[in-house]
């Protein structure tokens, strides 16, 4: 469990470092002012499942239309919407699984159903579940076939009762 919400949060950080370098780096190319600022604020925001980037973004470019320049605001867009947005989805998934030796895709849909069910906090107990489900189905699976020479012979039987009792 606490090895799942290490890399978990671990994971979550680093990915919204990444949104957040992505974000301001693309500010700093189209002329926003305070490309660093609006980067960190991002990255910040990108932790926070509910929000995300697209906060600030999306006004951003909204801004870049109203000042008449159509080109930047598109490309920002574009670059918010697949790249901003899609690094967490490809991104996240490959770093907490491999942490937490899960598949990638069983990781995102952790993550995703963890979202939906918990709400914020599912991002740690999406992945978690998963991870004490495969663990207890792997003890589960060890005690089945590691099961004493006296094996019960009757279906329902217990292993220490006798055909007599």
């Amino acid at each position: 469990m606490a090895e799942t919400a290490h890399a978990t949060l671990l994971g979550t950080v680093f990915v919204a470092a990444v949104q957040g370098t992505l974000a301001g780096l693309m500010f700093w190319w189209l002329g926003v002012p305070t490309p660093v600022f609006w980067g960190l604020v991002m990255g910040l925001l990108a932790i926070v499942p509910v929000l995300g980037a697209f906060v600030i973004w999306v006004p951003a470019a909204v801004y870049l239309a109203l000042q008449g320049a159509w080109a930047s605001a598109a490309i920002l867009t574009v670059w918010g919407g697949v790249i901003v947005g899609g690094i967490d989805n490809l991104l996240y998934p490959m770093l907490v699984g491999n942490r937490l030796r899960l598949h990638t895709v069983v990781a995102f849909i952790g993550s995703v159903g963890g979202i939906v069910l918990f709400g914020a906090s599912g991002l740690v107990l999406g992945p978690a579940v998963i991870a004490i489900t495969i663990s207890l189905i792997d003890v589960l699976k060890n005690r089945l076939t590691d099961q004493p020479e006296s094996a019960p012979t009757r279906p329902g039987e217990l292993p220490h009762q006798s055909a007599t009792d």
